[in-house]
């Protein structure tokens, strides 16, 4: 989560998500909240990425979107990387998404795919971010700073134009309850 006051950071906290009540989510929103006066946007990564994290984080800007009559919008979450030109995959429970940035311009996807078709789409000269380990890929496990989109944001490399709504590329995952 990231604060700006025009194209200055104010601050930023990187947290891990989680749900229930020792989530730090909601502290950290009150505790930059109550760092200014007034907030004139609210901008929030749309996916891929963790299923309920999403959700949650756009439930609140939604909330605060209705309580505060804030202008949001959504993003790309693959933007809250640094460089130019990358590609991010992220493991989706038996297949991956995959997107390309070329130029600060999200050049492919998110696609869903599935190994074989992730490994023809992988470029060897780019960078590759993942928050996940992905069993056959030597790639550190990193995260999208929101700090980074909003360094991307307040520079007009991009814009932020997605809905509130989770970018789905396939059904949620269900665990179903245990036959008795």
């Amino acid at each position: 989560m990231a604060l700006f006051f025009g194209k200055e950071l104010l601050t930023e906290e990187s947290f891990p998500s989680g749900r229930g009540p020792h989530s730090r989510f909601f502290s950290i929103l009150e505790t930059m909240l109550e760092q200014v006066e007034t907030v004139e946007e609210l901008i929030v990564g749309v996916g891929p990425g963790s299923y309920s994290g999403i959700r949650i984080g756009i439930s609140a800007i939604i909330g605060l979107q209705l309580a505060r009559g804030i202008v949001a919008h959504g993003i790309h979450s693959a933007f809250g990387y640094s460089g130019t030109d990358f590609q991010v995959i992220l493991d989706a429970r038996g297949s991956y998404i995959y997107s390309a940035i070329r130029a600060n311009l999200l050049a492919e996807g998110p696609t869903h795919c599935n190994r074989e078709e992730l490994e023809g789409k992988i470029d060897p000269c780019l960078p590759i971010f993942s928050p996940n380990s992905i069993p056959g890929f030597e790639f550190p496990q990193t995260f999208p700073l929101a700090s980074i989109l909003g360094e991307r944001l307040t520079s007009g490399n991009i814009t932020a134009d997605l809905p509130l709504q989770p970018l789905y590329l396939k059904a949620p995952h269900i665990t179903l309850p245990k036959t008795k």
